[in-house]
């Protein structure tokens, strides 16, 4: 499954993930059988081409959305532990101090991250 517009734009001029993780990323989210992994890839084949919204960027995309989906991808081995680690360690770089991806502020205003990690919650049913 060849990967969505909206994929390519966040990936490469958002989070700036070198094009072999960035890749990798995409099979495995167009492979995976887990609810997060393909939740996430429903959303960005759905966004297109369309502009991608602070809402999309907020709800779908946030720091600790996208730590679960790498997470749940390790588990069900569509990512190797290495390879998922590498690519957290990317996302990472382009957080801020408030857990915000860095330059978050689409529409002018900058925001302290307000959403939990539900990585607690991937841990204890594995989807």
């Amino acid at each position: 499954m060849q990967s969505p517009p909206s994929w390519q734009i966040v990936v490469r001029d958002l989070w700036c993930l070198p094009e072999s993780d960035a890749n990798a990323f995409w099979h495995a989210l167009s492979q995976s059988t887990y609810s997060r992994p393909m939740a996430m890839r429903q959303r960005f084949a759905l966004a297109g081409y369309a502009h991608i919204t602070t809402r999309f960027w907020q709800d779908f995309c946030s720091p600790p959305a996208v730590m679960a989906v790498l997470e749940a991808l390790a588990h069900e081995g569509r990512l190797s532990r290495h390879r998922a680690s590498r690519i957290e360690a990317s996302l990472l770089r382009e957080v801020n101090q408030h857990g915000q991806w860095r330059g978050d502020a689409w529409d002018g205003v900058e925001r302290v991250q307000t959403h939990a990690p539900d990585i607690i919650t991937w841990a204890e049913t594995g989807t």
